[in-house]
């Protein structure tokens, strides 16, 4: 019988949780060795040695975070990535068509069949959701770990407000593909449709499609906030006329002041401040998908 690892987030529904996710793969008729993540990198880490050890897949049980983690350890590796959606949104589980249900998510990864799907790469690492420089980022690194397993997604909502008070704005330049400058004081860049609560930023793009999305937002202050928050909502934000979208494999952002501090985050957590390259790297993991386009047997 071939062997799996199962990856899981202790946060994402705690032992029974863990439990359900390895009866869910018993049943399943899967084999699987599982490991919990202990910090930020440690799904990274795992993946990574359980492909270089001959696993036949690495299955990834929580939220986005240890999904868009685990990817980035099979990165370019052969080894594909299965998924057993376990976190509040589960975003990138949404968007390939893998159901929320524990036994049926273990079954589409008993049937075999795989899909390509791209990654983000920003230096030595990866997203498979989304990207953004700004505001965004400003509010997710104020978010303290404690905060965030207290109230979850809620969180967000509550520092919200008082970030878009304080933040400044500062102009960022994007330059795409090696084109003209643009200048916003939000980017996010979009693997997949689907970002923040839920929300289709990026109507357009798909997984497997070699590109990125960056979404621009050129406003300079809270109320042009409020009404991008308004329309993003309805997914209406693309009528504006200062909110733009380009499709890219490669985005350079760097702060129009250089004394400026502008935060950039990666699937979520805050990684650094501008300036950032960023680039796509094609078909970087192979994940167990329904049928459909793109999918493979």
């Amino acid at each position: 019988m071939q062997r799996f690892c199962l990856i899981a987030n202790p946060a994402a529904g705690g032992g029974a949780r863990l439990a359900a996710a390895q009866a869910a793969l018993a049943d399943a008729g899967l084999d699987a060795e599982a490991r919990l993540t202990e910090g930020p990198g440690s799904g990274h880490a795992l993946a990574r040695k359980a492909a270089s050890r001959g696993a036949a897949g690495v299955i990834a049980c929580g939220g986005d975070g240890t999904v868009g983690e685990v990817a980035s350890g099979l990165a370019r590796t052969g080894v594909p990535l299965g998924i057993l959606p376990a976190g509040t949104m589960n975003l990138f589980a949404q968007e390939i068509g893998i159901p929320g249900r524990l036994e049926a998510a273990a079954a589409l990864i008993a049937a075999g069949r795989t899909r390509p799907v791209d990654l983000g790469r920003v230096s030595d690492r990866t997203f498979i959701l989304c990207g953004g420089a700004g505001l965004d980022a400003r509010v997710l690194a104020a978010v303290s770990p404690s905060l965030k397993r207290r109230l979850g997604k809620f969180s967000y909502y509550l520092l919200a407000p008082l970030e878009a008070l304080r933040y400044d704005y500062p102009p960022i330049q994007v330059v795409v593909d090696g084109g003209p400058t643009l200048v916003a004081t939000q980017v996010i860049l979009a693997n997949v449709r689907r970002y923040g609560d839920g929300y289709d930023l990026a109507p357009a793009s798909a997984p497997d499609d070699g590109l990125l999305d960056a979404c621009l937002f050129l406003g300079r202050g809270v109320r042009d906030y409020v009404r991008y928050a308004s329309r993003l909502r309805r997914g209406r934000h693309l009528t504006l006329p200062d909110v733009q979208l380009r499709q890219g494999r490669s985005f350079l952002l760097r702060p129009a002041n250089p004394s400026d501090r502008v935060p950039f985050q990666l699937d979520g957590d805050y990684l650094c401040d501008l300036p950032v390259d960023v680039q796509v790297l094609p078909a970087a993991v192979s994940v167990f998908a329904p049928a459909g386009d793109g999918a493979a047997g």
